[in-house]
Parts: C-alpha cells; sequence; structure tokens
C-alpha cells in the first residue's frame, strides 16, 4: 500500500490531469464509472498503476508524423474506480466534489441485469449532467 506522502502526489497529480466521469454504456442500460490521466510522462502513468487499472499507450500515426511524444492512459471503471476515489479523495482539491459526486452515484444505482427503469435511467442521467457540469467547472 502506498504511503500518506504518495497518496498526495498522486491525488496531485490527478487533480491537475485527471479524468471522472460517466460514459454511457455500450449496451445502452445506462453509464458506466470512470476515472483516467493520459500523460507523456511514462513515469507518471506508473504512479498511477501502483493503484492497480489498466495502461493504455495511445500512439496515434499523426502523432508519429508530426514527431510528437506517444502518450499512455491509465484507467479504471466501477466498484475500482470507486475504491481509489475513496483513497484520493482526502487529498483532492479541485476534484474532490466531482470525486464525491462519482461515489455517491455509485452507492445509489440499482444493480440488475436487465434495462433499468426509465426512473431509474432519468436518475442516472440526473448525475452525469451534474458531473458534466461540474468537470466543465
Amino acid at each position: 500500500m502506498l504511503n500518506r506522502e504518495e497518496l498526495a502526489y498522486i491525488a496531485g497529480l490527478f487533480d491537475g490531469e485527471g479524468y471522472i466521469g460517466l460514459r454511457r454504456r455500450s449496451d445502452q442500460r445506462g453509464f458506466r464509472l470512470d476515472i483516467a490521466v493520459t500523460s507523456t510522462s511514462s513515469r507518471i502513468i506508473e504512479s498511477f498503476s501502483m493503484l492497480g487499472g489498466r495502461v493504455d499507450d495511445q500512439a496515434r500515426r499523426i502523432t508519429l508524423l508530426r514527431g510528437w511524444k506517444n502518450r499512455q492512459q491509465w484507467r479504471m471503471q466501477g466498484q475500482e474506480a470507486v475504491d481509489v476515489l475513496r483513497v484520493l479523495v482526502p487529498f483532492l482539491r479541485e476534484k474532490k466534489q466531482l470525486a464525491l459526486m462519482a461515489m455517491e452515484y455509485w452507492a445509489q444505482r440499482t444493480v440488475s441485469p436487465h434495462a433499468v427503469s426509465a426512473e431509474e435511467f432519468a436518475l442516472r442521467s440526473g448525475y452525469k449532467l451534474c458531473m458534466d457540469y461540474l468537470r466543465a467547472g
């Protein structure tokens, strides 16, 4: 486990470079919770990979043609993302309210293998709108 100093460092990076959001699920049953950090610094991404999740190399042809650095993205979804947010939230400043809202969303949602009700979908959509508004800041 990371110590307080390491967590504070990672939280500071996440405050500046991180993403917290709800994205529409491909099965149209609602939204999935995503957190991510994208960077051209592999050292920054390695810091986040200590928390788990996955790392994707986002090399693009245009990047190579223009001589830009490749970028990598660390990401987590669902309960794993909530667990990480719970650890980081005491150190967050810029994204604290967004992190708390994401954790609230995750706690209140109902889990069903079937399509969600119209009422549940409206509630989830409301969370997405609020989170989009906070992110636009």
